[in-house]
């Protein structure tokens, strides 16, 4: 089997059993990982774009899907029902702003990120369902990736590279240079699972400390910290680790810090 095949099926098993719903007892049970998925009016990558949304369901995620006013005109809801199944959301640019959604997510996706929006929100304009849904997801902190297939000069079919103005295509590459450096994640259409899947890994194991005031860090106490997502465990100097809990530090390549 080829490396990069395994290291793919072995992530995904991965955050299929760190789902809260996975594990009895979690302090979070029930809870799944939540994604906001803003659609614009691209069609340069979405085939691809939708089959990556359903991969990225199918880890889990609970979907709430936003589509532009242009997105609607180009994307049957009934199709997205039939394809992600209808336990996904659904708000149209007739719902009313989706504060809570935005709120809850914990990643936000734009499975085709058109040239139309990169300038947008390149230079902060929020005329848009989806340039606002974006500024304000990153406003929060959110994590955001897009997908760049349709905001490339390059593939467009009817654009000839050789005839297009330098400083044009200079403005169209440096609006997307200038989201990357906003904290957008930039990938292609069919890479979309698995930049999520990395970022929904990496929140489950943030680096973060968690003060724990016992003076035995039993393996129990350890691996509870670890489920909620630390990897830094700070504890009072003089506190005994069990043998257990250091295998289980090993194990989660945590770090158990003495203060």
């Amino acid at each position: 089997m080829e490396h990069e095949k395994l290291v793919e099926i072995i992530t995904t098993e991965v955050l299929r059993r760190l789902s809260s719903k996975d594990i009895p007892g979690h302090p979070q049970a029930g809870y799944s990982k939540k994604a906001l998925v803003v659609f614009t009016g691209g069609t340069i990558g979405l085939k691809s774009g939708l089959e990556e949304i359903k991969i990225i369901k199918e880890l889990g995620t609970d979907l709430t899907l936003v589509l532009s006013e242009a997105a609607e005109k180009i994307i049957d809801v009934t199709s997205l029902v039939e394809m992600l199944g209808n336990d996904i959301k659904i708000i149209t640019s007739q719902s009313p702003y989706p504060k809570e959604p935005l709120r809850q997510a914990d990643v936000v996706i734009i499975p085709v990120l058109t040239q139309n929006t990169a300038a947008k929100v390149a230079l902060t304009i929020s005329d848009t369902m989806a340039s606002y849904l974006i500024i304000s997801a990153l406003m929060l902190s959110k994590p955001v990736i897009a997908a760049r297939d349709a905001a490339e000069p390059i593939n467009r079919p009817q654009v000839e590279l050789s005839k297009l103005k330098p400083a044009f295509r200079e403005v169209l590459e440096g609006n997307l240079k200038k989201l990357s450096t906003y904290g957008i994640q930039l990938t292609s259409a069919d890479n979309l699972s698995k930049v999520t899947k990395g970022i929904l890994l990496s929140e489950r194991l943030n680096l973060t400390e968690m003060p724990l005031k016992r003076q035995v860090l039993d393996a129990g106490t350890l691996k509870s910290a670890l489920l909620s997502g630390n990897r830094t465990i700070s504890v009072a100097k003089g506190t005994i680790v069990t043998p257990l809990a250091q295998d289980i530090a090993r194990e989660y390549n945590a770090e158990i810090v003495f203060r």
